[in-house]
């Protein structure tokens, strides 16, 4: 059965599509915060450029801004963020790049890996015996609302850091 007839297909479908755009906000949103705690100076290409950037380039960036932090709230805050980001990027992958299957152990849906590096990663051998262990619709449910916590603690920070921002530029301005 497809899509077009089964209502659990058009849900499963939405709730991939959901932590797909999820991820391209976060992304989006990763891109200015990088801006922000490297204090790069604004120019019309400066966000097109950090854009290309890989997304895990990105958070390892913030990760290696954050641990010069002295402030520990603001490095928290940094680290706890690109956690965030990191947990939604390995569903969303997942979600975006494998084959989703009806589960074979319940009614629900699990992603099936076809690639031999992914299966053998995933799998658990027990003497003759083996255990695939496969991410299922429920994990990319349960990534939402840690996207979604994500994309609210990302907008503290890009607040904050340009709330920095402005206080240099008024330092700055006073100082000449």
């Amino acid at each position: 059965m497809t899509s077009l007839n089964d209502p659990k297909w058009k849900d499963a479908c939405a709730d991939i599509g959901e932590i797909i755009l999820l991820s391209t906000a976060l992304d989006y949103q990763l891109t200015n915060l990088v801006v922000e705690v490297m204090h790069l100076e604004y120019s019309p290409m400066l966000e097109t450029v950090v854009a290309t950037l890989d997304g895990r380039q990105k958070i390892e960036i913030i990760k290696a801004r954050a641990r010069k932090l002295t402030a520990q709230d603001w490095k928290k805050a940094l680290l706890d963020y690109v956690e965030k980001i990191e947990k939604t990027n390995r569903v969303r992958n997942t979600a975006a790049h494998t084959a989703l299957l009806p589960a074979k152990n319940d009614s629900g849906f699990e992603f099936a890996p076809a690639q031999a590096s992914k299966i053998l990663k995933s799998m658990t051998i027990t003497g003759r015996e083996y255990d695939l262990k496969r991410v299922s619709l429920r994990d990319v449910r349960e990534a939402v609302p840690v996207a979604e916590q994500a994309l609210g603690d990302g907008q503290v920070l890009l607040e904050n850091f340009s709330k920095l921002r402005n206080a240099r530029k008024i330092l700055t301005m006073s100082e000449d």
